[in-house]
C-alpha cells in the first residue's frame, strides 16, 4: 500500500486530486525529456502520475510542429517513450504532454479510503481503530456522506493562492572528435526555464525560458569557427483562462498557446474559452527571427482562430486558424492552418494538421492560388498488454515569403522542392518477448526510397527492468544503400538506468567503383541516467565510430535540476 505510514496532510492532498478528477475533462500531464537516444526518450513522469503503457504523448518542439509517441516502459517516476516517426529524435529538456482520461484518476478515491483505513488501523491487530481527535469546532454545514469530500469547500481564486515557483536549471555539454581531418567540435549549452504562479499577487503566471549556447569547430590547417549565442525563447506574463475568467491574455515573447503552428510571437494573444470546451481568439505583434544577423521587428503578424470540441472530454475537436504576416509592414504571407483530432482513450485515434499557403500575383515562384506546404496525419491504437499500431504521413514544401530567416533558396527550389514520407510502426508484446516492425517510404522532387527495421526485445531477462534488443535494418536512398544489425542491453530502475549497444552497418555508395563503393561502419555506444525525487537528473552518453581506417568519438553530459 503506497499510503502506508503517510500523514493526514498527504491524505488530504490525494483527496483533493480525487475531487478534481470528477470533472469529465481529460487530465493534462506535462513532462520533460531527461534523456534521449534514437527511437527512445526518457521523461520525468511515470506510473505515479497516471501514465500507462501504450499512452499516446505529444512532443512540443519550439517550432510549433507536433510529434507523437507512445509510452512503452515505465517505472513509478519515469517513462520510456518511443516516437511514432522513427526519424524523429527528441532532445533533453523538450516539453512532452499526455492527455489522460479523467476516470483513470477516480481510482485515487479508493486509494484515499484504503489509506485512511490503514493509517487508522492498529498495527498489532490490523483492525481499524477509532481515531481520537478534539471535537469539531465547525458544524457540518449540510454535508452528508453521499457528497464528495470537498463539496462544501470554496475553491480559491488564483490571486488568493500562494505564489509558486517551478522550473528547471540545466546544462548540456558535448564533445565530438574525428581523425578524418583532425576535426573537433565542443558544444556547451546552459539554460533556465521557470514559471511563477500568482506573480505579483494578481493571479497570473510569469514565464521565462532562456538559453546560452557556445560552439567551437576546430579544423587543423583550415579556418575554424566559433559562435556564442544568447536566446530568449520565452519571457511572458499570462492571466485569466480559468474557471473564474474565460478570457486568457498573454503578453511578451511566447509560443502561440492554442495554435502553436503560428510560431513564436513578440506581442499579445487573447483566447476565450467557451462553455463546453471550445475556444476562439486572436493575436498580434512581431515575429522574432533566430538568425543573429537579422534585425528584430522586420516581420509582423496578426492571427485569429476558432477551435470546436464536441464535449468536455475533448475526444473530438476541429480547429481553423488564419495568420497574416508582414515584412517591413508590407503584406507577405497568408497562412491557413486546419486541425482535427479524434482521441478516445481506448480505441483508434486520428490526428491531422494542414498548412495551406495562399499566394497572389506577386508570388513569382508559386503563382496565384493555394498550396499545401505542410501536412501531417497520424492514426493508431494501443491494446492492453503493450501492443500498438501507428501509421503516419508527413508532407513538406517551401513556402514563398519575403522573410528569409534561413539560407535563401532559388526560384526553382521554391516551385518544385518537396518531401513526402509515410511510415508504419507496429509493436507486439507476447509475455516477456516483444516484436517491433517499422517500415517507411519517401519521395522528393528527384527520387524515392524506403527503409525498414525488425527488432526483437526480451523484457526482464534474469533481473527486473532488464531489456535485451536485437534488430536488423536497411535503407534504400538516392545516394546510399545500407544494411545492418544492432544489439543492445539495458536495465531501467526507479532512479538509475543504463544501456550499452553495438551496431554494424554496410554503406554502399552510388556512383563509385566496385573497389570503393562499400563502407563498413562499427558503432559502440552507452548511456547512464540517474534521477532523484528531489529533482536532480543526470544523463551521460558516449559512442565510438570506426569506419574506413578512421575513428570518431563523442561524449556528453546533460545535467538538470527541477524545482
Amino acid at each position: 500500500m503506497y499510503l502506508s505510514g503517510i500523514g493526514p496532510f498527504a491524505v488530504l492532498a490525494v483527496a483533493t486530486t480525487a475531487s478534481y478528477a470528477q470533472d469529465a475533462s481529460p487530465v493534462l500531464v506535462e513532462m520533460r525529456v531527461i534523456a534521449a537516444a534514437p527511437r527512445r526518450a526518457t521523461v520525468d513522469r511515470g506510473a505515479l502520475d497516471g501514465l500507462e503503457p501504450g499512452d499516446r504523448v505529444t512532443f512540443r518542439s519550439k517550432d510549433g510542429a507536433e510529434r507523437t509517441g507512445r509510452v512503452i516502459e515505465l517505472t513509478d517516476r519515469t517513462s520510456i517513450v518511443e516516437p511514432t516517426d522513427a526519424g524523429f529524435v527528441a532532445i533533453p529538456g523538450m516539453r512532452v504532454e499526455a492527455r489522460l482520461p479523467a476516470e483513470r484518476f477516480e481510482l485515487v478515491e479508493q486509494v484515499v479510503e484504503e489509506g485512511m483505513a490503514e493509517v487508522a488501523s492498529d498495527p498489532e491487530t490490523n483492525e481499524t481503530a477509532p481515531v481520537e481527535h478534539p471535537p469539531w469546532e465547525r458544524p457540518a454545514d449540510g454535508w452528508t456522506q453521499s457528497m464528495p469530500l470537498l463539496a462544501k469547500v470554496r475553491p480559491f481564486r488564483p490571486e488568493e493562492r500562494d505564489s509558486l515557483l517551478t522550473g528547471r536549471l540545466w546544462n548540456s555539454t558535448d564533445y565530438l572528435s574525428n581523425t578524418e581531418g583532425g576535426r573537433s567540435d565542443p558544444f556547451f549549452r546552459l539554460g533556465a526555464d521557470a514559471e511563477l504562479e500568482n506573480a505579483f499577487g494578481w493571479g497570473g503566471r510569469l514565464a521565462l525560458d532562456i538559453e546560452w549556447n557556445y560552439r567551437d569547430t576546430d579544423v587543423p590547417d583550415a579556418d575554424g569557427d566559433s559562435d556564442t549565442r544568447f536566446r530568449i525563447d520565452r519571457a511572458s506574463y499570462a492571466f485569466g483562462g480559468h474557471r473564474f475568467e474565460p478570457d486568457r491574455f498573454e503578453v511578451g515573447r511566447f509560443l502561440h498557446s492554442e495554435f502553436p503552428e503560428f510560431g513564436v510571437l513578440d506581442g499579445m494573444e487573447w483566447n476565450r474559452h467557451i462553455s463546453g470546451g471550445g475556444s476562439f481568439g486572436a493575436s498580434f505583434g512581431f515575429v522574432p527571427e533566430w538568425n543573429t544577423s537579422s534585425e528584430e521587428g522586420d516581420d509582423q503578424e496578426i492571427a485569429t482562430w476558432y477551435r470546436w470540441v464536441r464535449d468536455e472530454s475533448e475526444e473530438l475537436s476541429l480547429g481553423a486558424g488564419y495568420q497574416k504576416t508582414f515584412h517591413d509592414f508590407d503584406a507577405d504571407r497568408d497562412l491557413v492552418v486546419l486541425k482535427a483530432a479524434w482521441i478516445p482513450p481506448h480505441a483508434w485515434t486520428a490526428q491531422a494538421t494542414t498548412w495551406i499557403d495562399v499566394y497572389g500575383s506577386g508570388d513569382e515562384a508559386k503563382g496565384s492560388g493555394a498550396e499545401i506546404t505542410q501536412a501531417w496525419f497520424s492514426t493508431g491504437r494501443s491494446w492492453e498488454g503493450g501492443s500498438s499500431l501507428d501509421l503516419s504521413f508527413r508532407h513538406l514544401a517551401f513556402a514563398e515569403t519575403d522573410r528569409e530567416e534561413f539560407l535563401p533558396v532559388t526560384q526553382a527550389q521554391l516551385a518544385d522542392d518537396r518531401y513526402d514520407r509515410a511510415s508504419l510502426a507496429a509493436r507486439q508484446r507476447l509475455g516477456a518477448v516483444g516484436i517491433r516492425e517499422e517500415f517507411g517510404v519517401w519521395s522528393d522532387e528527384d527520387d524515392e526510397g524506403y527503409d525498414g527495421e525488425l527488432a526483437f526485445l526480451v523484457h526482464d531477462l534474469i533481473i527486473e527492468g532488464a531489456l535485451v534488443e536485437a534488430a536488423g535494418f536497411g535503407t534504400e536512398g538516392r545516394f546510399t544503400t545500407l544494411a545492418g544489425w544492432r544489439a543492445a542491453l539495458g536495465v531501467a530502475g526507479e532512479t538509475t538506468s543504463w544501456r550499452v549497444g553495438y551496431e554494424f552497418v554496410v554503406n554502399r555508395a552510388q556512383g563509385f567503383s566496385e573497389a570503393n563503393d562499400d563502407l563498413p561502419t562499427h558503432r559502440a555506444s552507452g548511456n547512464f541516467d540517474w534521477n532523484t525525487i528531489s529533482g536532480w537528473s543526470v544523463s551521460l552518453h558516449g559512442e565510438v565510430l570506426l569506419y574506413d581506417e578512421e575513428t570518431g568519438w563523442a561524449a556528453g553530459v546533460y545535467l538538470q535540476r527541477s524545482f
